[in-house]
């Protein structure tokens, strides 16, 4: 009978042990319950332009560091106007840094304090520039402000931000992101008070005679007008000999180059599209 009872105890240690054993693995094992996507992330390829910000908080007198990110994933694109907005009573602009930017021919970088506004215009001759859907965005510039108040700052993408197509010359940008931060009370480092920089005079709405171009002449989709379109026309044909529009060839010597990249930007700014 007490070999019975021993027997008994013994078959019932065995299982009990078998079960911590089998809760032990179960343990170490919960990630094969878990949903595949919540462990890797999913890459979506976009178009997109993004404001981002160094840190989420600053005080009143720090110099606030963001940077312009654009992706292009899905196919390439050859100019890039980033149109931002911000609160001119929270933050002033110091700088605008372009020198890691992946656009080498800038069109525009013009601020206008009274506005709020930040205009960044620049491209990348054919055939364009395309980011990867595995890589990180590409920087197109560096915006240095300077914490004037205290309150929550929203640095936007306007929607007249553009990201032209190199092969069809049409707006492909779909995605805007905000760099949203907050300014505290307290100074970090003296508060210098600088004298704000003379805006630039904007030309004159009625262009010199001796300026006007040739009718049509750089109108590359012969719409009866000159803008960003046309200059992403000719970033398209950048360095082709033939089978372009003959109004991109602004000097007319048969091949679309940086001369005709100058020529249109100067009509560009006698339109008033941008400033010189």
């Amino acid at each position: 009978m007490r070999d019975q009872k021993g027997a008994i105890q013994f078959i019932f240690l065995i299982i009990l042990l078998a079960g911590i054993i089998a809760g032990v693995y179960l343990v170490q094992q919960t990630q094969i319950f878990k949903p595949k996507a919540a462990s890797e992330p999913i890459n979506t390829p976009q178009t997109s332009m993004t404001v981002v910000s160094q840190l989420s908080s600053y005080k009143v007198g720090d110099t606030i560091e963001t940077k312009v990110l654009v992706r292009s994933d899905i196919e390439p694109a050859n100019l890039f106007a980033a149109k931002l907005k911000f609160d001119k009573d929270l933050i002033a602009v110091e700088k605008i840094d372009t020198s890691a930017s992946f656009i080498k021919n800038w069109v525009e970088q013009a601020v206008d304090k009274n506005t709020g506004t930040i205009s960044l215009v620049g491209g990348v001759p054919n055939p364009g520039f395309q980011t990867n859907v595995s890589s990180p965005p590409a920087p197109m510039a560096k915006i240095y402000f300077r914490a004037l108040k205290t309150g929550i700052v929203v640095i936007a993408p306007l929607p007249s931000s553009i990201i032209f197509s190199n092969a069809s010359n049409i707006n492909i940008l779909t995605i805007r992101n905000d760099a949203i931060f907050k300014i505290t009370s307290g100074l970090s480092r003296p508060l210098e008070i600088t004298p704000s920089p003379t805006p630039t005079e904007k030309p004159s709405a009625t262009p010199k005679q001796t300026t006007i171009p040739i009718p049509d002449i750089g109108d590359g989709n012969n719409d009866g007008k000159i803008d960003l379109t046309d200059l992403s026309i000719l970033f398209s044909s950048f360095n082709k000999t033939g089978g372009f529009s003959k109004y991109i060839d602004l000097n007319g010597d048969g091949s679309v180059n940086t001369f005709d990249f100058s020529l249109i930007r100067n009509l560009l700014i006698q339109k008033g599209v941008i400033q010189g």
